[in-house]
């Protein structure tokens, strides 16, 4: 417990110094103000409600809300503005779809997000599915038609033979917003996506001599990334038996292990959240010596899944806390009873057993370090009259490949 209460202290203080990502931005008011300042940046995943702005670096923040603001841009990363459209609630999950292959439409008021600017604008709308909608020249803006559906007089599977697609939004495209053969012959294959939508809207803007700014900013670096993880730990191993009332505490020891992790960092949210796996081989002995002398050599592969959060510093430095649930798996371990020169005479069997990993750590371009903590597990567990608490905290150095 004390361990965790170390590792929790860690990890609000490093917070502490982490960098709020403010930048600089404006937005437009009611009465057609526009207000400079700083807007943070939040690269939303759902489209905003609203948004944190201040006058300067030094100004408290304030929350601007949707009915307060008719747009508002981090200055050559993204705009937003405020309009009210038709946007389709039909369910694109399985068992909530129905045979209607038309929209179900509802009027709001939200935040659109500009991706393509110019002759035609595209926009997007994402609240747990993507939906995107085009003006022409300050016109209205139009929803783009796409709608997965039921086929009539199907049963609800997951068989693809049963769902349908009303893709209309190639038709919307044909005729309004095409300006050579070139760009008609490409909408037949035209996908219902960001990127290949972003390019169309690009090109006919071109094709008509409009070269706006793109807004949509492009995703830099890799989303995947490896690293070679050599790690001391320092475990703990104590073992009872109910019945005999024989207790061992084996104290600390300290091990040596490596691991190889696999990050993949999620597209939103300035690239903050990324999901990890580290298969990972550790090996540690413990030995007590007295009366009976007992030795367990334990050598476990580790296959921990989780979830890790960054803190920007800036754009080489970050912190980093991470949480997750890891498997164990122990290699030909046991635990030996013996008396003075001679062999073992009794023996127990370690199984495997799973359990729940902290960590917090810094990343400084390629180069990390990490302090880790595990929960406590029982890798006696098959024998009815044993229990054991085996214990493990990790220091690990790290360097990522790409």
């Amino acid at each position: 417990m004390r361990k965790l209460f170390v590792f929790l202290f860690l990890a609000t203080s490093l917070v502490g110094f982490a960098q709020i990502n403010f930048e600089p931005g404006y937005y437009v008011d009611n009465n057609g103000n526009r207000v400079e300042g700083l807007i943070k940046n939040i690269d939303w995943m759902n489209n905003p409600t609203s948004f944190l702005y201040k006058a300067d670096e030094n100004a408290r923040s304030e929350n601007i809300l949707l009915a307060d603001a008719k747009e508002f841009s981090i200055l050559n990363k993204s705009k937003y503005e405020r309009h009210k459209v038709n946007v389709d609630i039909s369910s694109d999950k399985l068992q909530n779809m129905t045979s209607d292959s038309l929209p179900i439409y509802k009027e709001e008021m939200v935040f659109l997000k500009l991706l393509v600017d110019g002759k035609a604008k595209l926009y997007t709308y994402y609240n747990n599915q993507s939906k995107f909608f085009y003006q022409k020249e300050d016109k209205e803006i139009i929803p783009l038609v796409y709608k997965k559906y039921i086929k009539e007089n199907s049963k609800v599977s997951k068989e693809n033979g049963n769902i349908a697609t009303n893709d209309s939004y190639k038709r919307q495209l044909w005729m309004d917003v095409s300006c050579n053969t070139d760009l008609k012959k490409r909408i037949k294959y035209l996908e219902y996506k960001i990127k290949p939508l972003t390019k169309y809207f690009q090109e006919y803007n071109n094709c008509e001599g409009d070269e706006r700014q793109l807004f949509e900013k492009k995703k830099d670096g890799n989303n995947l990334h490896l690293s070679l993880r050599p790690q001391v730990s320092i475990s703990t191993f104590d073992f009872d038996n109910s019945v005999s009332n024989e207790s061992h505490n084996l104290g600390s020891k300290v091990g040596f292990g490596v691991g190889v992790e696999l990050e993949y960092t999620l597209p939103f949210n300035n690239k903050k959240w990324s999901l990890i796996v580290e298969p990972t081989f550790k090996n540690v002995n413990f030995k007590e010596k007295g009366e009976v002398e007992i030795k367990m050599n334990y050598n476990s592969f580790e296959l921990p899944f989780g979830v890790r959060y960054y803190f920007f510093i800036n754009d080489k430095s970050r912190i980093f806390i991470n949480a997750s649930y890891q498997f164990n798996f122990a290699s030909s371990t046991n635990i030996k009873f013996s008396k003075a020169n001679t062999e073992a005479y009794k023996s127990l069997d370690v199984k495997s057993a799973n359990n729940a990993v902290f960590g917090i750590g810094y990343k400084y371009d390629r180069f990390i370090v990490e302090y880790r903590i595990s929960t406590k597990r029982d890798v006696l567990k098959d024998y009815s009259y044993w229990d054991s608490s085996y214990g493990n905290m990790s220091f690990i150095l790290g360097y990522s490949f790409f």
